[in-house]
């Protein structure tokens, strides 16, 4: 069975172009185009929007065919399989598209970036939902040619993994809303989506990997050594207009989203990828009870027999927790009562 993405991206189509057609990843015979030559796709699909007089906006779409390891299929017939999706997709008709195959990963996967200009008419590429889900169900027709299964929703998944991802994804999702009600910058926005979805790929199991994703997949270049403290995130397309606000350090990013992107958090999540990562938050919330209570710390035997209505009790609700700030209580919004001098001087 293979599976269909499809890729958000922000990097100049060369980048994208380049970065599926690196020799590393692929070979000669796994890479080909429809209405262009994969020698000269860059020249072609650049003459295409010039020729029409639409060179800005959503340059191209970005899709990838994935199969899982466990799948028996050579990368000839993954090749053969993303070549008829490409062919036979009606949004695409029209439309010039490279097709690679890439064989440097443990899964057989397709790149398919199509040009979003019609060499045909001009005519941009608009797809909607029901498009993408007529494109899925292509494909599982396709599988079904060739002998292969289709992809069932969640099959074989526990039902707690399937809660541990709703939890994770839903608060993702909460996270940027507020980030946006808060009105961040959106470049902001754009740096920390591209951090989440290059992580949320298989193929991005190394600093390197992750780091060459964001340039060439999400045009974010990213600046991280040893040497120094902090990630540095640059907006590459924000830069090359002449926009100042095209930087974002990692710890700015942590204080906008209230997501670990330190150095360590984002190796972790490099590391392990999307499926241990919400485990392991999984296995970090469980340590709070449902009403959002913490446990009872074992510092002090008299603290957890007090209970939580004593003042000094350990056990609080993380919700409930006041922090204060230069004397101004968030919990009750009013500001505490302070002695001034003279009812200090008197008895």
């Amino acid at each position: 069975m293979s599976i269909i993405k499809a890729i958000s991206s922000r990097a100049p189509i060369q980048n994208a172009l380049s970065y599926v057609s690196w020799k590393t990843k692929t070979s000669p015979g796994l890479i080909s185009g429809i209405n262009c030559s994969p020698e000269t796709v860059k020249y072609e699909m650049l003459s295409t929007k010039a020729m029409y007089g639409k060179t800005g906006g959503r340059t191209y779409a970005h899709f990838i065919q994935s199969f899982p390891p466990e799948e028996v299929i050579t990368p000839e017939e993954a090749h053969i399989m993303a070549e008829e999706l490409a062919s036979r997709a009606k949004p695409w008709k029209g439309h010039e598209i490279l097709i690679s195959t890439h064989t440097d990963r443990e899964h057989i996967h397709s790149h398919l970036v199509i040009n979003s200009v019609s060499i045909e008419d001009g005519h941009k590429l608009q797809m909607s939902k029901k498009d993408l889900q007529d494109i899925k169900d292509l494909n599982d027709r396709i599988c079904i040619a060739h002998g292969k299964s289709v992809c069932e929703k969640n099959k074989g998944e526990k039902e707690e993994e399937r809660a541990e991802k709703s939890i994770y994804y839903r608060n993702t999702y909460e996270i940027l809303q507020k980030a946006e009600k808060a009105q961040a910058d959106s470049y902001l926005i754009n740096i920390g989506l591209a951090i989440l979805d290059s992580a949320d790929d298989p193929g991005c199991r190394t600093r390197e990997d992750f780091c060459r994703r964001m340039e060439m997949e999400c045009g974010i270049q990213v600046d991280w050594t040893d040497e120094r403290k902090y990630i540095v995130f640059t907006d590459l397309e924000r830069k090359s207009a002449g926009e100042k606000k095209c930087r974002a350090r990692n710890s700015t990013l942590t204080r906008y989203f209230n997501v670990d992107f330190s150095k360590e958090g984002l190796e972790e999540l490099i590391r392990y990828g999307f499926t241990e990562s919400i485990q392991r938050k999984a296995a970090d919330a469980g340590k709070y009870s449902t009403g959002g209570a913490r446990e009872p710390s074992q510092r002090s035997g008299r603290s957890a027999e007090r209970g939580s209505s004593h003042a000094g009790s350990d056990l609080q609700s993380g919700e409930e927790k006041c922090t204060s700030h230069g004397g101004w209580s968030e919990t009750s919004g009013r500001k505490p009562k302070t002695k001034t001098a003279a009812g200090r001087g008197r008895k």
